[in-house]
């Protein structure tokens, strides 16, 4: 079970730098940390079944905020972009109604 969430963690990892492309060092580290997490499950040998248990959850629980928090900076990204356009369109727009009129 840990080899199965190991395998989870570091793919998952390697697709949401991928995929999102951090670009604050907070967000690369926590894609890296995932992945060492993922790499650490991997080595680690088969416990008693809490032990299992409590690794496998945490180590759900901190993909799933990691996803949250990289994906949170994607779309904040995106959204600046967007308005950051908005606004230069609207500035070009409002010059060229001043000089026709």
């Amino acid at each position: 079970m840990l080899e199965f969430i190991g395998i989870l963690m570091i793919a998952g990892a390697c697709t949401l730098f991928v995929q999102y492309q951090p670009k604050t060092d907070a967000n690369r580290m926590l894609c890296a940390m995932m992945a060492v997490m993922g790499l650490v499950s991997l080595l680690a040998g088969q416990g008693n079944l809490f032990f299992t248990g409590v690794q496998s959850i945490l180590e759900l629980a901190m993909g799933f905020c990691c996803t949250l928090r990289v994906r949170r900076e994607y779309l904040f990204r995106i959204r600046r972009t967007r308005r950051l356009r908005a606004l230069h369109r609207a500035s070009v727009q409002s010059r060229q109604v001043k000089r026709a009129g």
